[in-house]
């Protein structure tokens, strides 16, 4: 029961549409795999500690309600917002809130690791990697605003997870394809390094506008629709930070994405690969971002990956094509019981 199909034309074409039954929007790429490496990696961090999922869906909330979050408006979008948050919980923290994955198991979080290796329920030394920093979800929320408002200096380094510190932009720059450098060296104000050495977000808009707005104001978004109130606060106060801690929680246990709404989204990933492997025999379809890595709610949209090809693929050109012969069996998906 597809409706509102739109296939968009972009750098990376997407395949747009809604699933009734479901109730879930999606959209559907194709070969763009380094988002299945990406999930990978974020849903691994977050079963390291408790304090990561409900602090990247704050974080994620609150940058939206200080409109530093929009990515077609060069701004922060999601990704490069959590990889921002990962790497303060490595790089800010003492001790550590999370290790550095890439550094620790090189074999597991490779870029060249076939995606049939790539397994969501990878079992982990988890009780190893933990930390013993107590800090509560309010000092991390603060400390991660603090460390990018006053600390990261954004004309000098660039966000790296992969390093698990701070890498100079020079370098960042030196490992994208020699044809972006120039332009991104030149146009770009904020570099986050993802997964791969060759993989760098540059966002336009350094976020520190947003971060200097709650300087000398409240934490909490005028307007959001929290239990605790956004009056002035007082960082130093011990109730202040309860309440936000309290807060922070109460968001997450509210918003995070239910286990019904999930095994919606797998029944209809699963459905669709039955009408796509119609028309690419061999055809892969994974679930990636939000939906999968643990940062999603019940209102996120699901984002797939099709696979046809182990092959480059063209995205203009040759991914557009593919997702334009998607068209006719998607119209009449309802056969299919989806």
């Amino acid at each position: 029961f597809i409706r509102n199909l739109n296939l968009i034309r972009a750098k990376v074409p997407i395949l747009k549409f809604r699933d009734t039954l479901a109730g879930v929007d999606c959209d559907l790429n194709v070969n763009n795999v380094v988002g299945i490496y990406n999930t990978h990696l974020l849903a691994m961090y977050t079963k390291i500690d408790w304090r990561v999922r409900p602090l990247g869906m704050f974080v994620k909330y609150w940058a939206q309600r200080m409109d530093i979050h929009d990515g077609s408006r060069g701004r922060l979008s999601t990704y490069p917002l959590l990889l921002m948050l990962i790497h303060y919980l490595q790089a800010a923290c003492t001790p550590p809130i999370l290790p550095n994955l890439q550094a620790k198991f090189p074999k597991i979080f490779n870029y060249a690791c076939p995606l049939a290796e790539l397994d969501m329920r990878l079992e982990l030394p988890w009780a190893e990697l933990r930390s013993n920093n107590p800090a509560s979800l309010a000092e991390l929320f603060v400390g991660f605003i603090h460390y990018y408002t006053n600390e990261f200096d954004f004309s000098r380094w660039a966000v790296s997870v992969r390093n698990g510190a701070p890498l100079p932009i020079d370098m960042a720059i030196r490992r994208l394809p020699p044809h972006e450098q120039a332009h991104t060296a030149r146009s770009f104000k904020v570099f986050v390094e993802g997964r791969t050495p060759g993989q760098v977000s540059s966002i336009m808009t350094a976020p520190s506008r947003g971060l200097q707005m709650v300087s000398n104001g409240p934490l909490i978004p005028p307007g959001a629709p929290l239990s605790f109130a956004s009056a002035q606060p007082n960082i130093s106060s011990s109730l202040y930070m309860e309440a936000l801690s309290l807060t922070i929680w109460q968001f997450y246990t509210r918003t995070r994405q239910s286990k019904a709404k999930y095994a919606k989204k797998v029944h209809l990933r699963n459905a669709l690969l039955e009408v796509v492997s119609g028309v690419f025999k061999h055809a892969g379809l994974f679930i990636v971002g939000s939906s999968m890595n643990g940062f999603g709610s019940d209102q996120s949209d699901m984002d797939m990956c099709l696979t046809v090809t182990s092959q480059y693929l063209q995205q203009k050109k040759e991914a557009f094509a593919v997702l334009s012969q998607l068209l006719p069996p998607l119209r009449n998906c309802s056969k299919y019981n989806i």
